[in-house]
């Protein structure tokens, strides 16, 4: 009986939760298009029901009574945010801003709320640092000595910008996840409920079967054409590497190599147009550049990242004979349809002038429409609520993370600390804008070790931001170099998550398998430099750009050859593979000039490789099949 009851607790508990879902993504597609709403409230809203969903799902996945009674309550608490922003923020108004406890107690509630969120949605270094931040504006800054202290605020003034203001809970980054993100959450789940993932995915198997380097570039392929609809790196593994990963073995390829491939290729998920990462959409808002504008900027870097996981895979694929030959697979043609008007839709609303969000909008109820087109993968009104279910869950996690990193950089900001710290880390690189970018990488890789991809972006923007700016450099091509960088720890040891969860499909070591992913994902330490230069980013002209572009190819494949030490036809000798990794790293200085003349010296330079290596090939035994050669 009691087996019953949990069972039929459980079922009204989901469809509670659908309904939930549903209204929360209907109430943005509403007041995203057909009518406006006060930020606030809108804000209020959108991370209340974040905060209440992510409190159900986390609930929902324990075994115990007693672990889901504490988080049931903090879902119902949760409730009283937006209802309370709604119906005293006119009486707060009235009062000339002046708070009352409630205020004090409601803003006290809220930081608890959502610090505990992240916590418990797997970001308890991002709360620590949260909560660091707090008590520094409150209690002990104005007792550390020099620069590093801050003369403090009374935690009345806290609790009005945070709660009340546009530094807090429902500030700057909660208006991007309420528009942006969210929205372009929905439309990648709209798109995979149409059959578009399986359709990418045939399509690149289709594509990889006709390249020599077989199941190892159809998964970059289709961790590629995954990742321009996905948004994410880490669900860019799920999704393809359960395909991907056992093709790969299956091939012959060690199981850390085929988890690595994956893995690095994944990563495109986040800075590959048109629906890039959450933090493309927080760049366009904090650069005033229009999302369009940085989408259309992003295409070349992107398509510079992809040929160097291609190219280097090709490399170290060359490295071994094995049987690289893919099952055939058939493409139903039809469920392309979706996918092929929905993104047509998106981008001729941003070319004809519509925001993003509209344009979003509108490609969400085209490819709607259209899934009744394909063969099987009608989007019916039961499964357009599981679409809403799905969006909620990984939306209410971003929401929660950009809540509290809205917390830190406002902080950051009304301490000032942001300047000071930037200003710190100028002066120790005496100038040097090389070692200004090191900083950048390296502070990156640590807040990824436990912060999520967008945080970090946002820490790291908000904190080294404005000393690159006393370099001269655009404030665009700066924060792309950031965000860029900031993917880094998801491929890089020793906390490389996406590297872990492909690690988790091949059953290889998570360790082992980030050495491969990182040294197979190389672009994406190499193109960020060429942000700052502003070539690739048109702002010296047409032909810059694609000298530029050319460049980063010469660079990229230099890159590979050298560190794979295998060309296309057979291998390169230490002294050449050193002399090509010199000048392949000289393709992306900021000097221009300087850069170029290294591109054309690596372009003789592989030309002469590719010559020794096909005359001495005759001369090299066959390497065995078993060979661990495979591995990076």
């Amino acid at each position: 009986m009691t087996d019953k009851t949990n069972l039929f607790s459980r079922v009204n508990l989901d469809v509670a939760l659908t309904a939930m879902a549903s209204a929360y993504g209907l109430f943005h597609l509403y007041f995203s298009t057909l009518s406006t709403l006060s930020e606030s409230w809108r804000n209020s809203i959108h991370v209340g029901g974040a905060l209440v969903f992510l409190f159900i799902f986390s609930a929902m996945r324990q075994k115990k009574m007693q672990g889901r009674v504490p988080l049931f309550v903090l879902a119902l608490l949760s409730v009283s945010l937006p209802i309370y922003v709604v119906g005293m923020e006119e009486a707060l108004f009235q009062r000339g801003d002046e708070l009352i406890s409630a205020d004090l107690v409601m803003a006290a509630l809220a930081m608890f709320l959502v610090i505990v969120a992240a916590g418990v949605s797997g970001g308890w270094v991002l709360s620590l640092l949260a909560l660091i931040c707090v008590f520094y504006a409150i209690y002990f800054g104005a007792l550390l000595p020099g620069t590093l202290g801050f003369r403090g605020i009374s935690y009345e003034t806290f609790a009005y910008r945070m709660f009340w203001g546009g530094e807090g809970y429902f500030g700057f980054l909660s208006s991007i996840s309420a528009t942006f993100v969210y929205l372009f959450i929905l439309f990648g789940s709209v798109l995979l409920a149409a059959g578009s993932g399986d359709f990418l995915m045939r399509l690149a198997l289709a594509v990889g079967s006709r390249l020599h380097g077989g199941p190892a570039q159809a998964a970059v392929i289709a961790s590629a054409l995954m990742g321009s609809v996905s948004g994410t790196s880490i669900g860019n593994v799920m999704a393809t590497g359960s395909v991907t990963i056992p093709m790969m073995k299956r091939a012959g390829y060690s199981r850390r190599f085929a988890a690595g491939v994956e893995a690095s290729a994944s990563n495109i998920g986040q800075i590959a147009p048109p629906v890039m990462g959450a933090g493309a959409f927080i760049l366009s808002a904090w650069t005033q550049v229009g999302y369009g504008t940085v989408v259309a900027l992003s295409i070349l870097p992107a398509l510079l990242y992809f040929y160097s996981v291609f190219v280097s895979v090709a490399c170290y694929t060359k490295r071994a004979q094995f049987d690289l030959s893919i099952e055939k697979v058939s493409i139903k043609w039809r469920n392309c349809i979706p996918f092929l008007a929905g993104i047509a839709v998106f981008i001729s609303g941003l070319v004809t002038g519509y925001t993003p969000v509209y344009s979003c909008c509108a490609a969400i109820v085209v490819v709607i429409a259209s899934s009744w087109l394909t063969s099987d993968n009608q989007i019916t009104l039961s499964r357009l609520a599981g679409v809403f279910l799905d969006t909620a869950r990984t939306a209410s996690v971003t929401a929660l993370m950009l809540a509290v990193a809205n917390v830190i950089v406002g902080i950051l900001t009304m301490s000032g600390k942001a300047i000071t710290f930037s200003s710190l880390i100028f002066d120790a690189a005496q100038g040097n804008v090389y070692l200004m970018v090191s900083a950048v990488i390296l502070i990156s890789l640590i807040l990824g070790m436990g912060l999520p991809i967008t945080a970090s972006y946002v820490i790291v923007a908000a904190v080294v931001g404005s000393g690159f700016e006393e370099f001269g450099y655009s404030i665009l091509a700066i924060h792309l170099m950031i965000y860029w960088y900031s993917q880094d720890s998801t491929v890089t040891p020793p906390v490389a998550l996406s590297a872990f969860a492909a690690a988790g499909i091949a059953g290889s070591k998570p360790f082992a398998t980030s050495l491969v992913s990182w040294k197979l994902s190389k672009g994406l330490y190499a193109i960020p430099l060429l942000f700052l230069s502003g070539d690739i980013l048109f702002q010296n002209g047409i032909g810059a750009a694609l000298v530029a572009f050319v460049a980063g190819l010469i660079g990229l494949t230099g890159l590979a050859y050298s560190l794979s030490r295998h060309t296309m036809a057979g291998p390169v000798s230490v002294v050449l593979a050193i002399l090509l990794f010199i000048t392949s790293v000289g393709c992306f200085l900021i000097d221009r000039m300087i850069a170029n003349s290294a591109a054309v010296i690596t372009f003789i330079l592989l030309l002469l490789a590719e010559y020794l290596s096909r005359r001495d090939k005759k001369r090299l035994p066959i390497q065995d099949k078993k060979s661990e050669a495979f591995d990076v």
